[in-house]
């Protein structure tokens, strides 16, 4: 769900830049895109950070 979120982001901020360059979209909907491109990248930072395996100690006598 949370890459779903992430492409969202994404493609909103990717599409109101377009808007922005050709003028049709006022500098404040520019400023609020930004703001959603940053989220969109914590929330890819915050998904591989929670996706990576614990790394426990084997804590099995005779090993390690």
């Amino acid at each position: 769900m949370m890459l779903a979120g992430v492409a969202e982001k994404f493609f909103f901020a990717a599409s109101t830049f377009v808007l922005l360059t050709g003028s049709r979209v006022p500098l404040s909907v520019g400023v609020f895109a930004g703001i959603d491109l940053l989220l969109g990248v914590l929330f890819l930072v915050a998904y591989y950070r929670c996706a990576l395996p614990m790394v426990e100690q084997d804590s099995t006598p005779g090993r390690g």
